[in-house]
């Protein structure tokens, strides 16, 4: 360094990345592009959940590498083993008998989940997990919110909303503060 020049060099490309022209708009750019595809993403699911109640659609199924399978029906998204076991689930569920009777019976419920399996003598488990597709909606809605409130604070209108309401005043004093004795 020397004598007379500044401690950390005027050069941009040693500033902080935050400090360089355009990586603060390209932050922006990316959450807008972020939250409108959770907000596509929300609204395509609850269009998709209403839609289901009108038209049947427990004829669609997709099985997925020969593992399990995944239907859409009733606001549900329901994956289990095979699609053919989804009725002996509801025959076991409603507390008929069904030959062979299951050894193991698990469950789990929770808002918008429901897991089942059964498992019976000879190895073979029954299982079916239904989500209803209003959960990942809401998660992807509150996802976008996220993305939109990030945006507006990164921006900067929502600080100098802040301050007005808080009453500070929009520049701090560089100055050292002076005490009375």
């Amino acid at each position: 360094m020397r004598r007379g020049e500044p401690a950390t060099p005027a050069c941009p490309r040693y500033s902080v990345v935050m400090n360089r022209p355009g990586a603060n708009e390209r932050q922006r750019s990316r959450l807008r592009a972020l939250a409108m595809v959770s907000g596509w993403l929300a609204f395509s699911m609850l269009v998709g959940w209403g839609y289901s109640f009108s038209v049947n659609t427990g004829n669609a199924d997709l099985s997925v590498l020969g593992t399990f399978d995944v239907t859409y029906s009733a606001g549900d998204l329901i994956f289990c083993d095979r699609i053919g076991n989804l009725r002996v689930i509801s025959i076991l569920e409603a507390g008929r008998r069904y030959r062979p009777a299951p050894v193991a019976r698990r469950s789990l419920t929770a808002p918008g989940i429901r897991y089942r399996s059964f498992s019976f003598a000879d190895g073979r488990p029954v299982w079916s997990l239904r989500v209803s597709v209003l959960v990942p909606a809401a998660l992807f809605a509150m996802l976008a919110l996220g993305f939109v409130w990030r945006l507006k604070r990164l921006s900067g209108r929502g600080a100098k909303r802040r301050r007005r309401r808080r009453g500070t005043p929009r520049t701090r004093s560089t100055r050292a503060p002076h005490f009375r004795r």
